[in-house]
């Protein structure tokens, strides 16, 4: 009952803030759509309406609803470390009735569910709308393919959370991050196979075909599902392995309850 409790109070911390700093809310969403447009208008002017992320406007859109789950997965959770080593409430955490872990777990299930409601539902229909073009959105198929691409990049959380434990500010670190994942959600597979075995890559490729092309997950070969598989979870048992590192360096020096 009370891993359910810790649960439940994230999603509802989670909700409670988008729902009481709507400002904030409704800005992140404009600044993100604009983004887009940028990113449409001035790559099909540049580029002679050949955008990035897969050569089409379908893939533009896929591309960077993408982009938004990424930078939710690997960035909230570090900043959530960090914000909570600066309030001095980290080493609270700690004491929790559950173990940090499972807390940590709930933050990812609730910030996850909730930026993506609010968030990449409603990029994904301002970019449709804007663009005219609509995807394929068959949810069977996308919510696992989505799951199991995403959870790689939770290993890199993990990793920067761990190195947010230890030397506080790691904002940079982030920032290149970001532009190691633009490349490798755009980076083309045909060309250069060798990239699958690279986070994020396999995953992007396959929900692609679905949602530009109309596919399902039964469509793909076993072997390359296996693969998505044993790809994400080793990127996230690795990042999860430096985390446990990293804290345990933390609580050895004593910087849990300081900033």
């Amino acid at each position: 009952m009370k891993y359910f409790t810790v649960l439940k109070a994230m999603t509802r911390k989670e909700i409670i803030e988008k729902m009481r700093y709507w400002p904030n809310t409704l800005t992140g969403v404009v600044v993100f759509y604009i983004v887009f447009l940028l990113l449409f208008f001035g790559a099909k002017r540049l580029m002679g309406g050949q955008p990035a992320f897969g050569q089409t406007i379908e893939g533009l859109i896929v591309g960077y609803l993408l982009w938004l789950f990424t930078l939710q997965a690997y960035s909230n959770f570090t900043n959530f470390i960090t914000r909570e080593a600066q309030w001095g409430t980290l080493e609270q955490l700690y004491m929790s009735a559950t173990s940090f872990g499972w807390v940590l777990a709930a933050r990812i299930f609730a910030n996850f569910l909730v930026f993506n409601i609010y968030m990449t539902g409603s990029m994904l229909v301002l970019a449709m709308v804007t663009t005219g073009r609509y995807l394929n959105l068959d949810i069977v198929s996308l919510v696992p393919l989505v799951i199991l691409t995403i959870a790689g990049v939770y290993g890199f959380s993990f990793l920067m959370g761990g190195l947010a434990m230890v030397f506080k500010r790691v904002s940079n670190s982030l920032q290149i991050l970001n532009f190691i994942f633009i490349g490798l959600i755009a980076a083309p597979l045909d060309k250069y196979p060798f990239l699958k075995f690279l986070p994020l890559s396999q995953g992007t490729s396959m929900i692609n075909e679905v949602m530009t092309k109309g596919a399902s997950i039964a469509d793909f070969p076993l072997t390359d599902l296996l693969f998505l598989v044993s790809n994400s979870f080793f990127y996230l048992g690795l990042g999860f392995l430096g985390f446990k590192l990293l804290e345990r360096t933390a609580q050895r020096k004593g910087l849990l309850g300081h900033y």
